[in-house]
């Protein structure tokens, strides 16, 4: 007879579609073992979706603009910049009209090879920065 009260903190729902590690679990990759992610580069002007990890990169010296789509509540977006930036500021993220970071800001200004961001949706209008190097919120304009 099967035990009613395991119930394991890591474990595949039904169906087989989604791997949960509910409070309290841990994945541990093992000497030789790998995650592999999926990570989109982004180039110049565009638009990087509210989720999962994106790279930017920006090949000219003009100022780019990656526009990061509408929040959702929970969502988490990562954003890593690589060294064709630079060691000054030539970009921006753009949260979009009409959404915010962390409250006020409407950009991030990008201000150093290699930044890296991780924003949190705190509802479908405000984006919270949880870390972020190398780069600072900002109203500035991107023109």
């Amino acid at each position: 007879m099967a035990d009613d009260t395991y119930m394991p903190l890591v474990y595949m729902k039904q169906g087989g579609d989604e791997q949960v590690v509910a409070s309290g679990g841990t994945i541990t990759v093992e000497d030789g073992g790998s995650i592999t992610l999926e990570v989109v580069a982004d180039t110049t002007a565009a638009n990087m979706a509210n989720a999962g990890i994106s790279s930017i990169a920006n090949a000219s010296s003009d100022l780019s603009t990656f526009i990061l789509d509408a929040p959702a509540a929970g969502v988490s977006k990562y954003v890593s910049c690589d060294g064709t930036f630079g060691s000054t500021a030539i970009g921006y993220i753009d949260a979009g009209s009409g959404v915010s970071i962390s409250s006020t800001q409407r950009y991030m200004t990008v201000k150093s090879a290699y930044a890296a961001m991780h924003f949190v949706g705190i509802n479908t209008t405000s984006w919270m920065v949880a870390y972020a190097v190398g780069s600072t919120s900002s109203t500035g304009s991107t023109a």
